[in-house]
């Protein structure tokens, strides 16, 4: 067990302390406030095992603390399993359907193979520092397996980040638009990213006009412009 205040480099710094000591074949996040089902990890790991592919994903369960309730994204009649390329599940990302969107970002509710890691690290500066790197760990995937059913329970609270900083900081551009470049240089479908990037552009462009940053705001409106020329 590696003990790791957060300090300064925040949840990346607490991962990156641990990837170097990884000594087994496989690696598994839990958010120190979620729980998980007691089945969770043997689901995951038996998915893995049966079919030898590189990352395993379960779906989860949302605890609103405040409320004291529960967001259900599945019921048992959904449970389903699917194998996925990288491609294909790229294809997911932003499917609302069965929260695949979450399920795709997050680090958690998924078993990965250690050789995954190599190479890869997360920020330690970033506020959502798995919107840089979980899509980097699908490309280094040749396959993922995909079981809907809800294994893993997420405490949702007004003091996590979604909550307490401005939804710039929780929708970067600089993450995506590294997404868009790499995932473009290799060949795949960008047009889903670059909706999504749209959006992400207007969302900056409205919170720098708002805060009176108006090299920055005129900077978003002329990638838009840019986008809307070439992706009619």
């Amino acid at each position: 067990m590696i003990n790791k205040s957060l300090g300064g480099g925040g949840v990346g710094a607490a991962r990156n302390s641990a990837l170097p000591l990884i000594t087994g074949e496989f690696v598994l996040f839990v958010d120190n406030d979620d729980w998980l089902e007691p089945n969770h990890i043997e689901v995951l790991y038996k998915s893995l095992k049966e079919t030898d592919f590189d990352i395993s994903i379960v779906n989860f369960t949302q605890f609103m603390e405040e409320r004291s309730s529960y967001a259900f994204h599945v019921t048992e009649k959904d449970c389903f399993q699917e194998v996925f390329t990288p491609q294909e599940w790229f294809s997911r990302e932003y499917n609302g359907r069965f929260a695949f969107g979450q399920c795709f970002t997050v680090p958690w509710c998924k078993l990965y193979k250690a050789s995954i890691f190599e190479n890869i690290s997360y920020p330690e500066d970033e506020k959502v520092e798995d919107d840089y790197t979980t899509w980097k760990h699908y490309l280094m995937a040749d396959r993922v397996v995909f079981t809907n059913v809800a294994l893993y329970y997420h405490r949702k609270c007004e003091m996590s980040v979604t909550k307490t900083v401005d939804s710039t900081y929780v929708f970067p551009l600089k993450s995506i638009e590294e997404r868009v470049t790499i995932l473009s240089l290799i060949g795949f479908d960008i047009s889903e990213e670059l909706k999504a990037y749209r959006w992400r552009l207007n969302l900056h462009g409205e919170s720098y006009l708002a805060s009176g940053h108006m090299q920055e705001y005129q900077t978003c409106l002329q990638k838009i412009a840019i986008l809307e020329k070439w992706n009619k």
